[in-house]
């Protein structure tokens, strides 16, 4: 039933959008120097006739800006950039189906207000563009008091595994960036660092699916960058927010963010303090060797942490700027995972024993990173951006692990063995980048390099528990060190061959050097792993404008996923008496070959087919060892194909009713003969995104938003079930606009369960499990002092691909 009202909702909205309003008009032009020069990267906006911010846009790399979806009506285009001086045309009016072109717009080097234009209007919740697709946080509802985790979820094609892992499109390779900089964080760590992240604090979700030849070739699946929140113009400003949710347990966040600009100089930061405490299940039961165990675990975990970010930016003229960033967090973690599990025979059904295990760990992670910046915009679109980062993280952490095996009644205990562990994880990285753009050829030209450095050791301590007393295990204790270094450049060109047609081009080239040593008291035949490769990274793609309706593009791009490294790791860690997780030094790269054609009709309904093979495709397994142990793995196990449709489309339904939805449709296969196992897995799989925006009387906003996943394949190895949810949310803005009330419930019919199988090397696992899923979400925002700071500059740092590679070592 409640399915059913699921996609009747769904239905519905779909079919509503056949009734929407039209907005066929549209509006063009192009921005140029007094020398008659291109304008590339600039801030546009469109006004209505009561001087309303209708739409802000940017200019591309050929200086043309579009604005589509026009309703009839009176415009002004205006330039609002901070190299520029500001301009507003005349008033013009626009007819309805009207395509109008502007004459062009000669811009001047300089910078002043817009008089008398109050600019008041709220950005879409998605917004479809030609290179990445971006998800406004700040403009629903319903994302107050969820962390970034969660948003992630509401992120349109965005999956989250069992085990927290993110997919995008049916891939698993995806890479997290915050602000343009990839977070120095993997794995249980990186999850722990996006639950901490307010929606408060989040300003949008950009999702890039095919990343040119600028960025690193790292991530098969794309990259999603997370966009803090940023303030406007001159003057001084900040903003206090709270948010408290409640399911089975409770959570607290708070944050302040400010920002002070003036002609040369911006300062700004935020900091924000939390403590979330969660609580899931998990039921897996495995079959192997004739035998049977049937776990069932409840995990507990409290996070509590501070997240701080400050800069400066110095304005030394027109041209060039420099600045300071320094960012990081201080986490406390604990996690309790207690279960039992009953062992008995496969054949008979009959209970030998019970074998009851908690595994109590606790963690102190540190992280800092140290940016500087140098940047210049010279004449003729040259361009110059200098980074050299610095980052640390440190992670210690404990674990204690008593196991108790009971008789087939659980009342006496045949056998006890108790254990516990030490890690301590430091982890240095040092990166130098510089990216240059010109004018060429009437075309532009970007070129670059990037140099890192990476030292990573490893120090894990393993302890009987004899007599309550920590006996160290000298044949399960290690030190593992890695060092890596990545010596990369690269060039990439765009060119507008005609009015219908425009084209880029770009190459990577990365050569990469990495040394593991293992360090332990026995042998090892595998205590030493060096590796020295350079790889060539191609990447480029054909746009086509048919007409004022139709556009198509066709994208290319190789790419590659490093292991992370802790995966290296070739020691064993035990996380219960019978599962052990274990590193491969062995573990190869994965490349991906990925290709794209995409059709945009009329600016808003936009759909594209991809198809990518990946090679070397590595997953975490769960192989047998002896007879009831089984054994995590990281492995390069098969070649996955994926090939894919996704569509999305915004539309008005009635003044008061707009909405959003995505469909993603993927075909996914995985095929191996690893070590004599067979892999014959393919799936096909989709899901659904549909977001709906009510404008209630009395100021009120109301948000209705879900998604639904159907069956398909985690990690080449894992067959799931289908899952889905529903969000409602309100949003009442007091006091002047200057402050917010916010109040919703996530998961309304407790439906964000997973479910499924694996059955890999004789073992055989059907599981089922969830987490504190249905909260109760209240929030208040407060904003303090001018409201029209201008924003600090967004601007990616060195440190890229390798500081995310860090992952939770145990």
């Amino acid at each position: 039933m409640k399915k059913n009202l699921l996609f009747g909702l769904m239905l519905s909205f779909f079919v509503a959008s056949g009734f929407s309003q039209s907005q066929d008009a549209s509006i063009k032009g192009k921005l140029l120097t007094p020398e008659g020069e291109i304008v590339p990267f600039a801030t546009v906006i469109l006004l209505d006739g009561d001087s309303v911010l209708v739409k802000a846009n940017v200019t591309g790399e050929d200086g043309y800006y579009h604005f589509a979806g026009l309703e009839a009506g009176s415009y002004r285009v205006g330039i609002r950039d901070l190299q520029y001086r500001s301009y507003l045309t005349e008033p013009m009016r626009l007819e309805s189906g009207q395509h109008l072109e502007v004459p062009d717009i000669t811009v001047q080097a300089d910078v002043k207000e817009l008089e008398g234009v109050q600019i008041t209007a709220s950005k879409p919740l998605v917004d479809v563009q030609p290179n990445k697709t971006v998800f406004n946080v700040a403009s629903s509802v319903n994302a107050s008091g969820n962390d970034g985790m969660e948003l992630l979820r509401k992120a349109p094609g965005v999956v989250i595994d069992n085990n927290d892992n993110i997919i995008l499109q049916g891939k698993n390779g995806v890479r997290i960036y915050i602000d343009g900089k990839p977070s120095p964080l993997r794995g249980e760590d990186l999850v722990a660092m996006l639950r901490s992240m307010q929606s408060d604090q989040i300003e949008s979700i950009e999702i890039i699916t095919n990343p040119s030849a600028k960025y690193d070739a790292e991530g098969n699946a794309g990259i999603i960058d997370i966009k803090l929140k940023r303030d406007k113009n001159l003057g001084m400003n900040a903003t206090l927010s709270g948010n408290y949710s409640t399911g089975i347990r409770e959570n607290y966040q708070s944050a302040l963010n400010f920002n002070y600009r003036n002609k040369t100089t911006n300062f700004f930061g935020n900091y924000s303090w939390y403590d979330n405490e969660g609580e899931e299940f998990v039921r897996l039961n495995k079959q192997l060797n004739g035998n049977f165990l049937n776990q069932q675990g409840t995990i507990t975990n409290d996070n509590s942490g501070h997240n701080f970010r400050g800069g400066v930016d110095y304005f030394i003229d027109k041209k060039h700027t420099i600045g300071i960033v320094a960012n990081g967090s201080i986490t406390n973690r604990s996690v309790n995972n207690m279960s039992s599990t009953p062992i008995g025979d496969l054949q008979t059904g009959d209970v030998s024993e019970i074998l009851r295990a908690d595994n109590i760990r606790g963690f102190e992670t540190d992280n800092v990173n140290l940016n500087f910046n140098y940047q210049y915009k010279g004449g003729k679109g040259n361009s110059f951006n200098l980074d050299a980062d610095y980052g640390y993280f440190w992670n210690d952490g404990n674990a204690y692990q008593p196991n108790q095996y009971f008789d087939p009644n659980g009342e006496v205990v045949r056998l006890e063995r108790n254990f516990a562990n030490d890690q301590l994880t430091r982890i240095d990285i040092k990166t130098l980048k510089g990216d240059y753009e010109t004018n060429l050829a009437e075309g532009r030209l970007s070129a670059g390099f990037k140099y890192s450095n990476v030292n990573t050791d490893n120090d894990f301590d393993f302890f009987n528990i004899v007599a309550d007393e920590r006996v160290k295990d000298l044949t399960r204790s290690n030190a593992f060190s890695y060092k890596e270094k990545v010596s990369a450049a690269y060039a990439s060109y765009f060119r507008k061959l005609s009015d219908k047609f425009s084209v880029n081009a770009g190459l990577r080239v990365e050569h990469t050097e990495s040394d593991g040593r293992l360090e332990s008291s026995q042998e090892n035949q595998n205590d030493r792993v060096k590796r020295s490769y350079t790889d060539l990274f191609p990447s480029g793609g054909l746009t086509y404008q048919m007409d004022q309706s139709n556009k198509f593009s066709f994208n290319y791009s190789r790419r590659i996923d490093r292991p992370s490294y802790q995966d290296l790791n070739p020691f064993e860690f035990k996380l219960d008496e019978l599962t052990f997780s274990r590193g491969n030094p062995f573990l190869n790269p994965q490349y991906t070959h990925s290709v794209q054609v995409t059709h945009t009709h009329k600016y808003k309904l936009n759909t594209t087919l991809a198809y990518s093979i990946t090679n070397d495709f590595f997953a975490q397994v769960t192989d047998t060892t002896g007879t009831l142990g089984s054994l995590l793995e990281q492995r390069n196990i098969a070649d996955a194909t994926n090939i894919s449709i996704n569509v999305s489309y915004p539309f008005d339904i009635a003044k008061w009713w707009s909405a959003f939805g995505n469909f993603n449709l993927y075909h996914a296969t995985y095929d191996a003969n690893f070590e004599g196992v067979e892999i014959d897995l393919d799936a096909t799989a989709y899901n659904i995104y549909l977001q709906n925006n009510f404008i209630l009387p009395k100021g009120f906003k109301l948000e209705l938003s879900g998604w639904y996943n159907s069956p398909g394949i985690w990690g080449g190895t894992f067959v799931t079930e289908s899952m889905w949810s529903l969000d409602l949310g309100v949003k009442k803005s007091i006091w002047q606009d200057r402050a917010q009330l916010r109040i919703g419930v996530s998961d309304i019919f407790k439906t964000q369960e997973w479910s499924g199988y694996s059955d890999y090397g004789g073992l055989r696992i059907d599981g089922n499990g969830g987490f504190d899923s249905r909260r109760l979400r209240l929030g208040f925002t407060y904003q303090l002092g001018n409201q029209q700071v201008k924003a600090s500059r967004k601007r990616k740092t060195g440190m890229e691909e390798e500081s995310k590679r860090i992952k939770e070592g145990a």
